[in-house]
């Protein structure tokens, strides 16, 4: 009986270290009154290593505070006016180029790190009402994987008019679940029914059965994006919100949500390697790659063997004196591509 409690204590460890590992960030960008809580129950229930950041008090979290984190879960509640989610400071309107993520997120994002966006009115917050159609070259087409903002629940359906009874899990989701989602009212206003590219996976859509918005996208994922408008704040019960979180939280961990995998080949003329092949260390000079954010390398099994934060310099100098006898893939990060060529150890 002392070996079997001994094994189920060590099991228990080995789980609680698992989760410990994989840690979480909690967003709070939600300006009106306060609703996250129940977030913070599903968290805590989870029982991994979280923290919670409210924008109102503690300011727009940068990079150096989201690199500390697996996953972030920025929660923006029934808010849609000037959201800490969004940068548009630097230009008049929306449109190809002017919409983009604050810059930790940019960064954390190109990064790979994985983002859940939740709330009702954040695509609202920056076109107004529905309908809006996006193309290549749009920041949300491109980066968030929306073709069309069709609809809002309440404000644009019709026999329904007091908004989304539902929203009914996808035939495609193999992440969670809970379904259907419903909330603590009968219904949910400011839902949004969204189109999505081919390369998103829809997790929940509107429903039931012969409402009027039926079908229309409002959960998915792209690439380290999570993409959702069910205020899962307000979903009822909380054991609902506790398996969503836990669902989405696993699937992340697993790296379900990875980031796209397009890689360009970098040209010799863009990015300067001295000496290559290189013995204890070689400089590396980028100042024709623009916006480098983070340069990586890796061996030929795809482990990481060397990082470094590159942002804003022209040219670095890296040790390599850990590194073994080898041909090495150099990846430098962009806020909007991958980009790598080959480095050549030779002790």
């Amino acid at each position: 009986m002392r070996k079997f409690l001994s094994f189920i204590f060590a099991m228990l460890f080995v789980a609680a270290a698992a989760n410990a590992q994989f840690s979480v960030l909690l967003v709070d960008d939600d300006q009106n009154t306060p609703e996250s809580d129940p977030i913070v129950t599903a968290l805590t229930n989870w029982a991994g290593t979280f923290d919670v950041n409210t924008t109102s008090s503690a300011g727009v979290p940068d990079y150096a505070e989201l690199s500390n984190y697996d996953m972030v879960i920025w929660y923006t509640g029934n808010d849609g006016i000037d959201l800490r989610l969004w940068d548009v400071s630097d230009t008049a309107g929306v449109g190809p180029g002017a919409v983009k993520f604050n810059p930790g997120l940019t960064e954390f994002v190109a990064n790979g790190g994985v983002l859940w966006i939740d709330g009702l009115d954040f695509i609202y917050d920056l076109y107004g009402g529905a309908p809006d159609d996006f193309a290549a070259g749009d920041f949300v087409y491109d980066k968030l994987g929306i073709t069309q903002y069709l609809a809002q629940s309440h404000a644009d359906d019709g026999t329904f008019s007091d908004g989304v009874q539902q929203m009914d899990k996808a035939t495609e989701n193999t992440i969670t679940t809970t379904d259907p989602i419903s909330w603590v009212w009968s219904t949910l206003w400011y839902a949004d029914g969204l189109a999505i590219v081919n390369d998103a996976t829809p997790l929940y859509n509107m429903g039931p059965a012969g409402y009027d918005l039926e079908g229309q996208v409002s959960a998915f994922y792209y690439n380290n994006l999570i993409i959702s408008s069910l205020r899962i704040a307000k979903i009822d019960p909380q054991t609902d919100i506790d398996q969503l979180v836990a669902d989405m939280i696993a699937a992340a961990e697993a790296g379900t949500f990875a980031a796209a995998s397009s890689v360009n080949e970098i040209s010799e003329a863009s990015l300067n390697i001295y000496p290559n092949p290189a013995a204890n260390s070689a400089v590396i000079n980028f100042s024709d790659i623009k916006n480098a954010l983070e340069l990586n390398v890796f061996d030929i099994t795809g482990k990481k063997v060397l990082s470094q934060n590159v942002k804003g310099q022209n040219q670095i100098t890296v040790n390599l004196s850990n590194l073994s006898t080898g041909l090495y893939n150099l990846i430098i990060n962009t806020d909007n591509s991958s980009l790598s060529t080959k480095l050549s150890v030779i002790k």
